[in-house]
């Protein structure tokens, strides 16, 4: 009888050897399956990938409202410069030095203002 060969598809890697011989599981398990606690370890490989779920979408959350915080910063500061520009430009004196090179003027602020004084007319009261 000849001597069987093992194919190369059959034949395992050294470094799987070397590991099945350090972990030796055949000896940690009885020498076979423990059939029994399969349900058991299924239902926490389960309660593992459910766990490791909500953690991605916690972490995702977290990145999630930071990104839109920055954003809302990020525009709310847009908004104030703005606005004071709009301000600024709003003025009277700033509209009317942008229209002073098409030829129109403002006469009506050509004049420094006037301070209109009252005079006390009621004499003051002491109680």
């Amino acid at each position: 009888m000849a001597k069987r060969i093992p194919s190369p598809k059959t034949r395992r890697p050294r470094w799987m050897v070397k590991l099945n011989k350090q972990l030796d599981l055949n000896t940690w398990l009885g020498g076979r399956l423990p059939v029994e606690l399969m349900p058991k370890a299924l239902w926490l490989a389960g309660l593992l990938v459910v766990y490791i779920f909500f953690s991605h979408t916690a972490e995702r959350l977290i990145r999630q409202t930071d990104r839109v915080k920055r954003e809302l910063d990020e525009r709310r500061t847009e908004y104030t410069t703005q606005k004071a520009s709009f301000m600024k430009e709003g003025r009277q004196s700033a509209i009317a030095r942008k229209v002073a090179d098409q030829g129109l003027i403002d006469y009506k602020n050509q004049e420094p203002p006037t301070k209109i004084v009252v005079a006390d007319s009621f004499p003051a009261r002491n109680p």
